[in-house]
């Protein structure tokens, strides 16, 4: 499959109906790095986590490309100490899924640090493919080992939106020796190389109404969701068939049993491209439930 007609249908699949505004920077609590380093050279980077409580925007350098990321602290650390690394969709930013999410209102209350990564590009992005090369994994490699320099972290869940949904997955692929679990939401998952090093715990979210990233899929560019989760329950060595419960009106999940790690996929009807909870449209099914709760709780209950 060409490389360019890859990104042309992720990004035409990630900027329509629910697309993010046009990207801003966050703003920057430390200066610029103005050292390079090469992929051999371990990533320079400035800005200091804030042990006690509090966020920063970290900025560093991988492969000779200036990056940064949001990280938040909460006051109140709970043991073991757990990262949710959370990546921001297509054109979108840190600022902007932290929103979306609450993510970083909900780490405050359960003790858990939460570090949002920015996309590259003058258009933001994440390289969801093997065929887009490794650079943004060993950025969110970069970013994991800095907080855990800080704080004793012991347990990380990727989670994203829409493209950055991706992202999570291609993480679970690449580095499931580093990231626990992934859960994406509304994601958009392209054909990529994927042969994990061990069972990775699957959480997903899409409404099938999503007009963005079709619940179905882009036939061979961009996978279904239930295509995807079948292929993870392989790997996870579940079960073939999945078990169907409705656990609202309009939400069903998926979950498929006997795994080596679970692979749940939450499928609501309506909701479109948009994170299940607050920010969902009023009177969608996705608005029925929280798709942050949803997630955290799950993640610590099989930690």
């Amino acid at each position: 499959m060409p490389l360019v007609l890859l990104v042309v249908v992720i990004a035409a699949a990630c900027a329509g109906e629910g697309s993010l505004a046009p990207p801003t920077t966050p703003p920057a609590t430390t200066s610029p790095p103005t050292a390079t380093s090469s992929s051999a050279d371990p990533p320079s980077t400035e800005g200091t986590i804030p042990i006690d409580g509090g966020r920063v925007v970290v900025t560093m350098t991988v492969d000779e490309e200036p990056r940064q990321a949001l990280v938040v602290v909460p006051e109140r650390l709970a043991m073991p100490a757990s990262l949710v690394v959370v990546f921001h969709g297509f054109t979108g930013t840190s600022a902007r899924v932290e929103a979306q999410s609450g993510l970083s209102d909900l780490a405050a209350e359960e003790g858990f640090v939460v570090a949002y990564p920015q996309g590259a590009g003058i258009v933001p992005s994440w390289r969801t493919s093997s065929l887009q090369g490794d650079e943004d994994v060993r950025f969110v490699e970069a970013v994991i080992d800095l907080v855990a320099d800080a704080v004793p972290i012991e347990r990380v869940l990727a989670t994203g939106m829409s493209n950055g949904g991706g992202m999570a997955g291609r993480m679970a692929c690449d580095r499931a020796d580093l990231v626990d679990a992934v859960a994406p939401v509304a994601a958009a998952h392209p054909p990529t190389v994927c042969d994990p090093s061990e069972a990775v715990p699957i959480l997903a979210f899409h409404a099938m109404d999503d007009r963005v990233v079709r619940y179905d899929g882009f036939g061979p560019l961009v996978f279904g969701q239930e295509e995807w989760a079948v292929a993870w329950a392989r790997r996870n060595g579940c079960e073939p068939i999945s078990e169907v419960s409705r656990v609202a009106e309009g939400v069903d999940t998926l979950t498929w049993g006997a795994c080596d790690a679970p692979v749940i996929l939450y499928r609501s009807a309506t909701g479109g491209h948009r994170w299940p909870g607050p920010d969902a449209p009023p009177g969608s099914d996705a608005a029925r439930f929280e798709a942050s709760a949803v997630m955290w709780a799950w993640f610590d209950g099989i930690g």
